[in-house]
């Protein structure tokens, strides 16, 4: 212990001694403030600045929120790269006549916290046409429209989006995005966007990529209210889909070619096939730990349909997920193939699996914000999807981000009830906590109750955070004391095998199979 405390004091140490000689990186010379009328012609000599500069950060000087209208598209060219910084103050508006930005082959544009409005174009990318390195954070990107693709970005090389938000723009296909390059989007929001004429509200990807934490609400198109995966593999965790509509198929999604859902929520949607999603032949598609509920398929005039339609001879893989109680439709239509572990309402996904649970209710409660960054539908207190996913293979987290399991197995769904009130019991003989199953103690077992009128000591050892009882004796070394209440919760992580309690020293999550277990504050 004495020589851990002397490392410490070491590196406090050195860290005064290195502090002088950490220095704030110099201006780079393209850098350049858009200041004075603030109008189209103060941000062309800035840019103009940084482009001969090889590169540099724009930013603002404007003295209040302001809107610069172009009248011409602005060119980052081979070879720069160019930040442009709002500040969320700016908008830069293409006035219905231009687009904002082409980036060149072999050149970078990072906008942050800007807000890019009526953008238009003949053609494709009513805002930005990347053919280079595209990066959107903090930013917002609403009313762009083109008579082609992507309402707001086409993209053929890279393109990462983060925090932000596309509104209500319009394309023949691909009513935000159109991308034959890698995306990563993740934190963002996908609102009302339309593909008028025949794919994707939302995004039409043809490159692949990831899309994490995000939410695509009110999108419209024929095929694929929100998205279509042309080409590719596209990879959806965490997210939610949220009364997205198609004319023709796929309320939801509309997937050709290979695709996975993961901790997602598909709630709401319509189309006449495959209300939540529509798969084609040779189409490759995987649900996991996911929630498909209240979506609409009332059929079309030759065929029913359900919220995921696989009828075309693709496959449709559901492991550890809930496809129930929909509006409109059956649960499924067309073949399901069950990895196990899966629950549906009206028999009709074929759930084979020795763990799966056919025609029973998930007892969900509605679409809300229960935590996290997307709405999700909560399991109700008796729900069978309760601990009945199992305890391999499920995800660490669930669509929250809240730790799995959080009880003796899995949650079924994208939601994990979140257990905290297994009880306490110390053993006479070794103070040792444990919390078994049952919820009652043993013989010779101490039942511990908490709060109580005085706190109640714990000693946890430094080394392996195990957790002992007091009964009113001072901790030993490599021991220290925790009193409960005290501050905040005493979290301890309970083995699923000998149900012994661990304190968390780092505040870090549980590891596998343990269980966490919150000892509430007074």
């Amino acid at each position: 212990m004495k020589n851990q405390i002397m490392r410490r004091l070491l590196a406090v140490s050195l860290l005064g001694l290195l502090a002088p000689l950490v220095t704030v990186s110099p201006a780079v010379a393209g850098d350049a403030v858009v200041s004075g009328a603030c109008d189209e012609a103060a941000f062309d000599t800035a840019l103009a600045t940084a482009l001969t500069g090889g590169g540099g950060t724009l930013t603002f000087d404007c003295g209040s929120p302001a809107t610069i209208v172009f009248s011409t598209q602005k060119v980052i060219t081979t070879g720069n790269t160019v930040i442009i910084d709002g500040a969320d103050q700016i908008t830069l508006s293409g006035d219905n006549t231009t687009r904002h930005f082409q980036i060149d082959t072999g050149a970078s544009l990072e906008i942050r916290d800007l807000t890019l409005t009526d953008g238009a174009v003949e053609g494709d990318g009513g805002a930005l046409v990347n053919d280079g390195s595209l990066t959107i954070t903090g930013s917002t990107l609403s009313g762009n429209g083109v008579t082609g693709a992507g309402g707001a970005i086409a993209n053929n090389n890279i393109l990462t989006i983060k925090d932000s938000s596309f509104i209500s723009n319009t394309a023949d296909s691909g009513g935000a995005i159109v991308s034959s390059g890698p995306l990563s989007i993740s934190t963002s929001q996908f609102v009302e966007n339309q593909g008028n004429g025949t794919f994707a509200g939302a995004i039409l990807s043809a490159g692949g990529g990831s899309i994490t934490e995000s939410t695509f609400e009110g999108n419209t198109s024929f095929f694929g209210g929100a998205i279509v995966n042309a080409q590719g593999t596209l990879e959806f965790s965490n997210s939610t889909f949220y009364g997205n509509e198609a004319s023709g198929t796929g309320g939801a999604i509309y997937n050709l070619t290979n695709m996975t859902i993961t901790n997602s929520t598909l709630s709401g949607n319509s189309a006449p096939l495959g209300g939540a999603l529509f798969s084609i032949s040779d189409a490759v598609t995987e649900l996991v730990a996911s929630t498909v509920t209240a979506n609409s398929s009332p059929g079309d005039n030759t065929t029913s349909s359900g919220a995921l339609d696989n009828d075309q001879g693709g496959t449709i893989t559901l492991r550890q997920t809930i496809v129930a109680n929909q509006t409109v439709g059956a649960d499924c239509f067309g073949t399901m193939t069950s990895d196990d572990h899966n629950l549906d309402s009206d028999n009709t996904c074929n759930l084979v699996g020795a763990n799966d649970i056919p025609g029973s209710d998930p007892d969900l409660g509605p679409l809300a914000d229960n935590g996290g960054p997307t709405q999700t539908h909560l399991l109700n207190s008796g729900s069978p999807a309760i601990d009945s996913a199992g305890f391999g293979g499920c995800p660490a987290d669930d669509q929250r981000g809240e730790p799995r399991p959080s009880g003796a197995a899995c949650d079924i769904g994208s939601v994990e009830v979140q257990q905290s009130t297994f009880a306490l019991c110390a053993s006479y003989y070794t103070g040792r906590v444990s919390s078994p199953r049952s919820g009652a103690c043993g013989a010779y077992q101490l039942a511990l109750e908490t709060p109580e009128d005085l706190p109640l000591a714990f000693c946890i050892d430094a080394w392996t955070g195990l957790v002992n009882y007091t009964f009113g004796n001072p901790c030993n070394a490599p021991r220290y004391t925790h009193t409960v209440p005290d501050d905040g919760a005493l979290l301890t992580c309970v083995s699923l095998y000998t149900g012994l309690n661990r304190a968390v020293l780092s505040h870090a999550q549980c590891n596998a199979y343990e269980v966490p277990n919150t000892i509430p504050p007074a």
